[in-house]
């Protein structure tokens, strides 16, 4: 069974996804990242976010 946790992390990646907000590589990133960690820290995030030329996304 779904956990409500993964239900909106599915939906939120989901409507990221249709709206093309962000490329598929940082949807996919994401993903892992929320299905991996349950305690998902800001820097993270940062990682994520940060373009190649050091722009917040």
């Amino acid at each position: 069974m779904t956990s409500l946790k993964q239900t909106i992390v599915e939906k939120f990646l989901a409507d990221l996804a249709a709206q093309q907000s962000l490329d598929g590589k940082k949807i996919e990133t994401l993903r892992k990242l929320l299905a991996e960690n349950p305690k998902v820290k800001t820097d993270d995030f940062v990682k994520i976010f940060i373009g190649d030329e050091s722009d917040v996304a």
